[in-house]
């Protein structure tokens, strides 16, 4: 099983779309498994147990000797569309560096996401998530003021906890970052080490506790819309 950390983008992905939930975790690892995989190709755990939002997902990682344009022709005749859909089945999109092909059918989402930067084969993640019951996001009582929750994922594996929690604020990126920096080395979060840009500034952060290393990143940006948003990190390690 791969490292948890590597569920960030995948979930960001999930961030696009409102998501929700009602099939237990055991299905969606089993449809997980179910998936057709081309000759040569195959899948790798990320996590099992992963939350986001209250909802649960399963991520794996993929690894095909076929081209992009060759994955593609293959989910294409495996994922036909059904045109009598409210919604389509099959969609086709670039984010950034990844390619992503997503397949809507029964109330389930699979979205495969490839690394547009290794050319020569189809590697990357691919999730499920059960999109049938709405869920909320609502913000700790302990957060900052002024501090709105968009996001929070978790995810345990064999050997370490994670979490990401994604916010906003109307506040500066110069304030805010002070702000929450402050506010971890009032919790007993030492700094590691601080990059500052004039667009965002990263701050990481360890500790330990009870024999345990945990590992904080903090990263905040300038938000498009105004004031910021903050991205946090935080890693337990077992034993």
């Amino acid at each position: 099983m791969r490292n948890v950390s590597s569920i960030a983008f995948v979930v960001l992905v999930f961030l696009m779309v409102p998501v929700k939930s009602s099939l237990a975790t055991g299905s969606l690892v089993q449809l997980l498994r179910d998936i057709p995989l081309p000759q040569g190709a195959a899948i790798e755990w990320v996590s099992n147990d992963v939350s986001h939002n209250g909802t649960e997902l399963v991520i794996a990682h993929y690894d095909s000797p076929l081209s992009h344009q060759e994955t593609i022709e293959f989910y294409r005749h495996v994922w036909p569309g059904d045109s009598n859909a409210p919604m389509p089945g099959f969609i086709e999109t670039e984010i950034e560096n990844w390619l992503l092909i997503s397949r809507l059918s029964k109330g389930v989402n699979t979205v495969l996401q490839l690394d547009l930067s290794n050319s020569g084969q189809s590697t990357g993640f691919i999730s499920i998530v059960d999109i049938n019951t709405p869920v909320t996001v609502s913000t700790p009582a302990n957060t900052l003021s002024g501090l709105e929750l968009l996001s929070h994922t978790s995810a345990n594996d064999e050997k370490s906890k994670s979490s990401l929690s994604v916010y906003q604020s109307g506040r500066s990126l110069e304030t805010l970052s002070e702000l929450m920096m402050g506010k971890f080395q009032g919790e007993g979060w030492q700094v590691v080490e601080v990059r500052p840009s004039s667009e965002s500034k990263v701050v990481s952060f360890r500790r330990s506790d009870w024999g345990k290393l945990m590992r904080l990143d903090l990263v905040v940006s300038k938000s498009v819309s105004g004031g910021s948003l903050a991205v946090v990190n935080q890693v337990t390690y077992d034993g």
